[in-house]
């Protein structure tokens, strides 16, 4: 971690890392193997497009190589700039949006046009309906929620919608409604 630069002092939100190249980056991962369990391969192979919602409104898009839903930390590399590194806080998030592009569409549909016809699931996943604290509400399937996680990802239910699936952290929801 010495060839690591901080590039300016890190708010309690978040650590900086400047990386002069990718090299370091995987040399970064290597020196981590325990708390990610990546290896420098597995840290190629799990990059996604990110758009991260901090309970604060700020909002981190980038590229993550380490999301796992079960770890308190994972890093963001900004698109602004690949070599910063941003180390996220999941106690700090709304939620990840694994996104397809980051350009998005400002124009699309919002969740009030939503109607049931939009579910096009199998019969044995249960349906979610998530109320965030802020006043957003997301449809969608889950497979993994369970009310005593931090934690759960919602398949959107709107297909032609940016996002891919959204990890959303409980403690930033106002409900969460499941049926069948």
């Amino acid at each position: 971690m010495s060839s690591l630069a901080c590039t300016r002092k890190p708010s309690p939100r978040e650590t900086v890392f400047l990386f002069k190249g990718y090299e370091q980056w995987a040399e970064y991962i290597e020196d981590r193997p325990k708390t990610t369990g990546l290896t420098w391969e597995d840290a190629w192979m799990t990059e996604h497009k990110v758009v991260v919602h901090f309970r604060d409104g700020n909002i981190l898009k980038g590229h993550t190589f380490d999301f796992m839903p079960t770890k308190d930390i994972f890093h963001v590399t900004k698109i602004e700039d690949h070599k910063k590194v941003i180390e996220v806080s999941a106690s700090l998030l709304k939620a990840v949006f694994f996104v397809k592009n980051f350009k998005g569409d400002k124009n699309h549909p919002t969740h009030e046009i939503f109607s049931m016809e939009h579910f096009k699931f199998d019969d044995v996943s249960p349906k979610v309906r998530v109320d965030f604290l802020d006043g957003e509400v997301m449809y969608g399937m889950t497979n993994g929620y369970a009310a005593d996680r931090k934690g759960f990802f919602v398949f959107p239910a709107d297909k032609k919608t940016n996002n891919e699936r959204v990890f959303v952290i409980k403690e930033s929801t106002a409900s969460v409604k499941t049926w069948r």
